[in-house]
């Protein structure tokens, strides 16, 4: 029987991959909840794997349930978290993988939760499922992944936070080289790796739809918009229409956490916003 290593902080355990044995909680708004979301569905995972979504916006508490969950029956993310560990302190984060028989927490990083649904979990995948990361390629994979959460996915953070106009330049500028660099690389091929779909254009899509639906305008990054981006537009819409992604895409959800969350708390104390405006809508269905 095929296991892997579940990890909780500081702790580790070995658990076997067995259909109907484990659950996702994420968020629909969620861009790191997002991917290994995303890996379920293309895997064929979906039919092994249950899943439950936390709501939008966060209480005082952080993230909760409209209804008790599905599995635990616990009201709020910090609950099921205690279960695995009472003096837990936080963060209380998505996504995460429970294991049923103990409601223990088996993971909590999603690019972790993502290579697991990709190769400990390949005796689950269905017959026609991509080939979302290899042995061969994993040096190439790790490195743009990598590059994409330093240079593109984390400034976007970071500009919510700032508030002096020369950081704010800077990041940005880093931000569109970013993108200009990705549009020259689509040029030339299909996907970022080559011919196929990896886990790199995963980590890429989330974060780029949540700047198209919401962080354009509530960050103001509005210098360019994505159809500026013909390549990157065209790869995008692969995803989002052929892959099927966008029934995993939910832009009301998004505006709901990005505007009502902390980054619109973050954003709403600024009273300099007549550089950039714009709002940003999603278009990936044309």
């Amino acid at each position: 029987m095929t296991t892997f290593t579940a990890k909780f902080i500081d702790q580790e355990w070995e658990v076997p991959v067995e259909s109907g044995r484990y659950h996702m909680i994420v968020g629909e708004f969620c861009p790191y909840a997002q991917r290994p979301q995303i890996a379920r569905q293309l895997l064929g995972l979906d039919k092994h794997i249950s899943i439950s979504f936390v709501d939008d916006v966060p209480s005082d508490i952080g993230l909760i349930f409209s209804q008790p969950e599905q599995v635990t029956g616990a009201k709020s993310l910090r609950d099921i978290y205690h279960l695995t560990d009472p003096t837990y302190k936080g963060p209380y984060t998505i996504p995460i993988l429970i294991d049923k028989t103990d409601n223990r927490i088996v993971c909590k990083e999603s690019a972790d939760m993502l290579r697991l649904f990709t190769t400990d979990f390949s005796d689950l995948h269905q017959e026609d499922a991509p080939v979302l990361f290899s042995q061969e390629t994993a040096s190439l994979i790790d490195n743009d992944i990598k590059d994409i959460n330093n240079n593109f996915q984390s400034l976007m953070y970071k500009l919510a936070f700032l508030d002096k106009q020369a950081d704010y330049d800077t990041y940005s500028k880093e931000f569109f080289t970013f993108l200009d660099q990705k549009e020259h690389l689509l040029g030339q091929r299909p996907f970022l790796l080559g011919d196929n779909l990896s886990e790199v254009d995963i980590h890429f899509f989330t974060p780029l739809v949540r700047w198209d639906i919401a962080g354009r305008d509530l960050l103001l990054l509005n210098q360019k918009a994505l159809e500026d981006y013909p390549n990157i537009f065209s790869w995008a819409k692969t995803l989002y229409n052929d892959f099927n992604l966008k029934t995993l895409t939910n832009p009301q959800s998004i505006k709901n956490n990005y505007y009502l969350g902390k980054f619109g708390r973050a954003v709403r104390h600024r009273t300099n916003r007549s550089k950039y405006g714009k709002m940003g809508k999603i278009k990936l269905k044309s």
